[in-house]
């Protein structure tokens, strides 16, 4: 159980790592990749005439998208990818290989997600009140092809 006093849940936070890009970003807010495996059910017959459930025959993958937050500073990489997708389409040249780390309160790595042929989907600021003290955030979606999960 010593492993899991490292664990600051309520702590942690996020980097991820863009090709091209000097430095690492910084998230507060992810929501991480998701997998879904869609498995057909068919029924068949024993001998006797009975029902048999049988899981098989195929599988559809299906991705959800990664989502980040953070709050704005003076970096626009995130901005000039989309703005690259927005002029080129999602291809080759606009696909980047991403890497996620999921950090505790000391900065120690937890998770590492390995995102290949990601592009920008969608984003956005939230909205702004120079009346309190909230944060400028910028939020995005990202698109991808595949993904692996490591522990760090």
């Amino acid at each position: 159980m010593a492993d899991d006093a490292k664990q600051a849940y309520g702590n942690y936070h996020f980097v991820l790592e863009i090709p091209d890009v000097d430095q690492a970003l910084l998230f507060f807010q992810v929501t991480p990749p998701s997998v879904s495996v869609d498995v057909k059910e068919f029924v068949s017959w024993d001998a006797k005439g009975n029902p048999v459930k049988t899981v098989g025959s195929g599988r559809q993958i299906t991705y959800g998208d990664l989502q980040l937050s953070r709050g704005i500073d003076k970096d626009l990489s995130l901005w000039k990818w989309l703005d690259d997708i927005r002029q080129k389409g999602v291809g080759p040249d606009t696909k980047k290989d991403l890497k996620l780390t999921a950090l505790d309160a000391e900065g120690n790595p937890l998770y590492i997600w390995n995102i290949k042929g990601a592009g920008v989907h969608t984003y956005s600021h939230s909205g702004a009140n120079a009346q309190t003290n909230e944060v400028l955030v910028e939020n995005v979606s990202i698109k991808f092809e595949d993904l692996t999960l490591e522990a760090a």
